[in-house]
């Protein structure tokens, strides 16, 4: 404030300065300028008169003789030197139409000089006029004596402004700055001096003393600073409705927040500073009054206490017998989470309807009993020790996953919470919130379950595509070797060298052939071929690798029965079912034991299949795997062929072997039905129906006698040469001519060099340049009526990518004898 009232003297300093200054200049300016513009005007316009006269009377002296007025010489200089009408010396002078002189009256005139025309008329036509000049000097001094009296006149002026009524500003506002002093400084409170927009304009030692900030620091800030929140929306309105004049004074009580941090209630009185109708300033008085509220706080918190406790002395059994009956009410009727409430000596004292449900006893018969009914025999002492705990401390048991005992002994998982009730004048309560973790714990078992399944069918794939992508390479080798050793055997004599050697490497391709078969028969990669079977030939053949397939510790028993009906199926698919369960058989015996394999012959009427309406009474042939480990339960028998259903450890099964060994079954027209009791044994039967068609006739060796020849000429395309220089020679030596071809496109060049010469294609699938099925289609726009023959090492699923597995079209699988070929060849060209 102090600092406003100096910087308000500088101002009006400077203000009456300024138009003392101003005043001055105007009077010593205008006074002058105003007397020489009067001067001047009044000076032209005599002039302008003057002239005028003059002209009046010198137009009748040329009216009156026309033509000879211009020599009239001394009557024009009497006009012209005539007295002037207002006293001031001039220049005269009477110029013709040409501005020739024709008469004047000079005099000396010192410049300036002001001239003044009026033109002479004969009639009306103009011959000349009359000029008259004055001197402007005489006016120029007259009008700086006038500058010289402004000059003065302004000074005095000046002086009177500065003297009289600046003296006068700065003597009030002097006084006003020693008033606001002694106010600020002597006053017993804080004050502050605010400007009108609410920042701080001064303050006094109180006010820093208060407030924590120096004098500097105060200064500039706006005053709502010191307050937070409500308190300070509450000044801000207080200052709002003073400086609008809503309010003369504004006496309110708030909460001001010091430098440090820490708040004090203060009273604060603003009291506006207002001059013609305007608030210049607003003062500000702040009281601390802290202490004073704090008693009256701690006095009316002591009232209100004393007064709460008298009524819940009053209301404290009411109280808590409606809480308790609330309390119980509310968590009687909550679904799903059961709640029980024991004594401190472990009695049940409450039992809601989820705990009913939870652990099957009735609140009539929970009541009363102890805790421990609920506990696992091996967990009493732990839970006796943890309710001593909780009578001694009151630490609660850790909330978690708990696994308690029905009422029909069967064990609940739960989690479980513990809460402890300590109410004044009444005994212990300890309470516990259940929730029934059966369905969760089910759910991820099947999670679980699901899990190892599909990491166990990942691995089936994995093992699936490693036996795929073999095949090929090995069943290339093996046609190889099982075919020159065939055609060796052919041209040779039981008798002679060397033969019995062939025949060795003979059977040795045979078995690495049906091995490769079976490997892809496990891994579901085998093109499925139903072929008329002998099924004790077939298992026979089979029983070396079951035997590896089960261990030494464990005896396979194999029973065949002699006149066996045939069969027609898949010879893969019957190495699947053997597999299968003679591998679940292994599973099924702990150490040591004994699996039998039976086949027979059956002939079942509709008596045996009363009730299985998805059966047909006739002839079947009967293939038994039983076994002499733990069995199998009753309740589980229904569920055995369902995908992925399994009782095994995680990592011992995927749960596919038995559907796969049903849908065979179904697939097949059979049906299977299994025998199994806990601890004694297990055994499953399986019926397949007996092929009742034609059967083809063939040697029971390959190697005796000759196979089926022809004479027809076949176009062979195979990629590997020495597969197609192998099959060349197995054709050549059955009789047919053959043309050899090392790719398709040269096979295609054949074919248009040899046009309707060959009757036959056979083709190996897999090739460079095109596949088998895209030559057949080429080469058959060529040569219409072609017939063809496809053969691959590859598996079932590259092979069905390649469209050659499609209902109509032959196949030979590689690797393959003499015998297959011929049969194969001239079952092609046989067909109609």
């Amino acid at each position: 404030m102090i600092n406003k009232i100096n910087r308000n003297l500088e101002r009006a300093r400077h203000t009456y300065l300024g138009i003392g200054l101003t005043v001055s200049i105007l009077v010593a300016v205008i006074l002058p300028g105003g007397y020489f513009a009067i001067s001047y005007t009044h000076m032209r316009a005599e002039l302008e008169t003057e002239a005028e006269i003059n002209a009046t009377i010198i137009s009748g002296v040329v009216n009156t003789n026309p033509e000879l007025w211009r020599f009239e010489q001394t009557r024009l200089h009497e006009l012209l030197s005539r007295r002037p009408r207002f006293g001031h010396a001039e220049t005269r002078r009477i110029l013709d139409g040409r501005h020739r002189v024709v008469a004047e009256s000079v005099n000396q005139l010192a410049p300036p000089v002001m001239t003044r025309s009026c033109d002479l008329y004969e009639g009306r036509l103009p011959i000349g006029r009359v000029e008259i000049s004055r001197s402007l000097f005489p006016t120029l001094v007259a009008t700086a004596l006038v500058a010289l009296a402004g000059l003065s006149f302004g000074a005095l002026l000046f002086f009177l402004l500065w003297e009289l009524a600046f003296r006068r500003v700065v003597l009030a506002e002097r006084q006003r700055r020693e008033f606001l002093e002694k106010v600020l400084e002597n006053g017993p409170h804080a004050v502050l001096v605010l400007e009108p927009d609410g920042s701080i304009a001064a303050g006094n030692a109180h006010s820093s003393a208060l407030s924590g900030w120096s004098h500097d620091e105060l200064i500039g800030r706006p005053f709502i600073w010191f307050f937070q929140g409500r308190d300070a929306r509450r000044v801000r309105a207080q200052l709002k409705e003073v400086t609008g004049a809503a309010l003369a004074v504004a006496n309110f009580e708030t909460k001001l927040t010091t430098r440090g941090g820490s708040e004090l209630y203060v009273n604060c009185a603003i009291t506006p500073f207002v001059v013609e109708g305007q608030v210049l300033n607003l003062l500000v008085s702040i009281e601390d009054v802290t202490s004073q509220v704090s008693a009256q706080e701690e006095l009316r918190l002591f009232a209100e206490d004393l007064t709460q406790q008298i009524i819940e002395r009053k209301e404290m059994e009411e109280a808590l017998r409606q809480s308790e009956a609330r309390f119980r009410n509310l968590l009687q009727d909550v679904a799903k989470v059961a709640v029980r409430g024991y004594a401190a000596d472990g009695t049940t004292q409450y039992w809601n309807r989820a705990a009913e449900e939870l652990y099957g006893f009735p609140a009539a018969e929970a009541l009363g009993r102890s805790l421990f009914d609920l506990v696992p025999e091996e967990c009493t002492r732990e839970t006796a020790a943890a309710l001593s705990r909780i009578r001694q401390s009151g630490e609660p048991l850790p909330a978690g996953e708990f696994t308690l005992v029905r009422r029909d002994g069967t064990p609940v998982a739960v989690f479980s919470s513990q809460v402890s009730v300590r109410l004044p004048g009444r005994p212990l309560e300890i309470f516990f919130i259940d929730i029934d973790l059966t369905e969760r714990k089910k759910n991820e078992e099947e999670k679980a379950r699901l899990e190892a399944r599909l990491r166990q069918g990942q691995k089936m794939e994995f093992i699936g595509r490693l036996a795929g992508g073999v095949a090929h390479d090995f069943n290339n080798m093996l046609t190889v070797i099982q075919g020159f050793a065939n055609m060796a055997l052919v041209r040779l004599e039981p008798g002679e060298p060397f033969y019995s050697n062939f025949q060795e490497i003979f059977n040795a391709a045979r078995r690495s052939a049906d091995l490769t078969r079976q490997l892809l028969a496990f891994a579901r990669k085998q093109a499925i071929e139903p072929r008329i079977l002998d099924l004790n030939t077939t298992v026979a053949g089979m029983i070396n690798m079951l035997k590896r397939l089960i261990g030494e510790d464990i005896r396979l028993d194999w029973q065949p029965e002699a006149g066996l009906w045939p069969v027609k199926v898949d010879p893969s698919q019957v190495d699947q079912i053997l597999a299968n369960l003679c591998v679940n058989a292994r599973d099924a015996i702990e150490s040591t034991g004994t699996i039998t394999v039976k086949t027979g012959n059956r002939s079942l009427g509709t008596d045996y299949f009363s009730g299985l309406a998805w059966c047909t009474p006739g002839e079947y042939v009967r293939l038994a795997v039983s076994d002499d480990g733990h069995g199998i339960d009753p309740e589980l028998i229904p569920h055995i062929f369902e995908p992925f259903f399994t009782t095994k450890e995680v990592g011992k099964g995927t749960g596919l072997g038995l559907a796969t060994v049903y849908g065979i079954v179904k697939q097949n027209n059979g049906f299977i039905n299994v025998e199994s009791s806990p601890e004694h044994g297990t055994s499953f039967e399986i019926f397949i129906p007996r092929y009742a068609g034609n059967l083809a006739t063939t040697s029971q060796s390959e190697t005796a006698g000759r196979p089926r020849c022809g004479t027809e000429t076949i176009l062979v395309v195979e990629d590997e040469p020495t597969i197609l220089e192998m099959t060349r020679q197995m054709l050549v030596s059955l009789d047919y001519r053959v043309l050899p071809a090392e790719s398709p496109r040269q096979a295609l060049a054949l074919a248009r060099e040899h046009q309707g010469e060959f009757q036959l294609l056979l083709t190996d699938v897999i090739m460079p340049e095109m596949n088998g099925k895209e030559l057949a289609q080429q080469l058959s726009a060529l040569v219409p009526g072609l017939k063809h023959l496809f053969m691959s090492g590859y598996a079932t699923s590259v092979i069905e990518a390649h469209g050659v597995l499609e209902p109509g079209i032959r196949f030979l699988q590689k690797p393959f004898s003499l015998g297959e070929l011929a049969g194969k060849v001239r079952e092609v060209l046989d067909a109609g």
